[in-house]
């Protein structure tokens, strides 16, 4: 029972998805402003347009869009099938532009 002369003291518990976060070291997946656009019949397509997100190892990640939203881009550029357009995208810490080889190693 506290009294009004007592000080009662409440430690704020850690989100357990915050202390998951923090043991699962630095992220599998990292885009920053990735954008990729290709030229067609004279115009530019603007397939994948300034994506950026960070997704921790061990999480679990769902991408979800319409036809024509990018996905099938961006799983391309993230197995270094193609290279963004603009932005750095990482996988396993290696670029999918300069690192290639370490990242098709990290993803098998």
């Amino acid at each position: 029972m506290h009294t009004s002369n007592e000080t009662a003291t409440h430690e704020v518990p850690r989100s357990s998805i915050a202390a998951q976060r923090e043991d699962r070291g630095p992220p599998a997946i990292v885009l920053d402003h990735v954008s990729k656009h290709y030229a067609s019949a004279g115009r530019v397509v603007h397939a994948l347009q300034d994506c950026t997100l960070s997704i921790a190892q061990g999480e679990l990640f769902g991408l979800f869009g319409p036809n024509g939203a990018g996905k099938s881009t961006l799983i391309n550029l993230l197995s270094t099938l193609i290279s963004p357009s603009d932005g750095q995208a990482a996988v396993c810490g290696y670029d999918v532009s300069r690192e290639a080889g370490q990242v098709r190693r990290c993803i098998g």
